[in-house]
């Protein structure tokens, strides 16, 4: 029991150590930046409350796409698509990026 909470253990300390190595925190910024960039966009072209325009961009990005919001503006859908070949692209590298650090750090002890 000891040794599935000590890997446990080293499973969050390699995840700590992905998300706060500086290459992710980069990406992170980049990312936190263009859902910010995006949701005054859809708040402005698509008259949505900010919560609805952040979510669709996270969803956006994530390629998830419920469909419970859409773009209804000639504007909005022209934007979601530029934002969505840029987001979806950051979304990939960072998520990537985490992985791969995230690899590379955790052990798995064994007996």
């Amino acid at each position: 029991m000891g040794l599935f909470f000590r890997n446990y253990l080293n499973l969050l300390r390699a995840l700590a150590s992905a998300i706060f190595d500086p290459r992710s925190l980069h990406l992170l910024a980049m990312t936190v930046s263009l859902v910010a960039i995006s949701t005054v966009v859809f708040v402005y072209l698509e008259g949505w409350r900010p919560l609805d325009a952040a979510y669709f961009s996270v969803m956006t990005m994530a390629t998830i796409g419920f469909g419970d919001l859409v773009p209804t503006t000639d504007a909005g859908k022209v934007f979601t698509v530029l934002f969505a070949t840029a987001g979806i692209g950051l979304f990939v590298v960072l998520v990537s990026t985490i992985a791969t650090i995230f690899v590379a750090n955790f052990v798995v002890e064994k007996r």
